[in-house]
């Protein structure tokens, strides 16, 4: 836990980011829930991330708030692809991983189409301007 509050120094911890993110925390109360169900076998091999079993298990992160990482991140990028400024190096990163989680995911077909042209389209006024200059 030490590191992880060395790695957000400095950050806006009540900023909408660092509420997203939740706690390491809420990692270690999602294994203690899984190791008190009794029917923790019919989940072997399976991957899970905290937030889904927040749900299925009713806990919190430390600020009694439940890790939503799972909405969070998805919301972030479309206000980005939203936004008419060229995006910075990080917005793109986002933007791509977020791709990277759908693309395989038929019911989210449409909102990889939408990332694809997103990225396609800063892709080519980074060109342009490259080729401008």
């Amino acid at each position: 836990m030490g590191r992880h509050r060395e790695a957000l120094a400095g950050c806006d911890r009540e900023g909408p980011v660092f509420r997203g993110i939740g706690n390491p925390c809420s990692v270690g109360r999602a294994v203690a829930a899984l190791a008190a169900n009794p029917e923790v076998s019919s989940k072997c091999g399976g991957v899970f991330a905290s937030w889904t079993l927040a749900k299925e298990y009713g806990f919190t992160d430390l600020d009694g708030r439940p890790p939503d990482w799972g909405s969070f991140f998805p919301r972030k990028v479309r206000e980005i692809i939203d936004q008419d400024t060229a995006p910075s190096p990080m917005k793109l990163f986002a933007v791509r991983m977020r791709l990277h989680q759908v693309e395989r995911d038929p019911s989210a077909a449409d909102e990889a189409h939408r990332l694809c042209a997103y990225l396609d389209r800063h892709r080519a006024a980074e060109t342009h301007g490259a080729s401008s200059s």
